[in-house]
């Protein structure tokens, strides 16, 4: 197995970083892409963050909530109560 480059969705499509040498060298060896990769190469590529298994009725969530600052301020309003 060869590293041909690689990506992190926290940077940003602008940020892959691909050895387009490589890639075509194994390309013509018959390598073949997944279809993640093929639209990232093509620009295509659009990242969903993972949300997992959700209970019914229960919201996603964005992931830009701070839940410690969340977590405190619940542990603070039950104390109060």
């Amino acid at each position: 197995m060869e590293i041909l480059g690689n990506y992190n969705p926290a940077m940003g499509i602008e940020k892959i970083s691909l050895d387009k040498k490589k890639l075509a060298e194994w390309q013509t060896k018959g390598a073949l892409t997944s279809n993640a990769v093929s639209q990232l190469l093509n620009g295509e590529y659009k990242y969903e963050r993972y949300i997992g298994n959700l209970k019914k009725g229960q919201k996603a969530s964005s992931g830009n909530e701070n839940t410690v600052k969340d977590s405190a301020e619940e542990q603070s309003s039950a104390q109060e109560e």
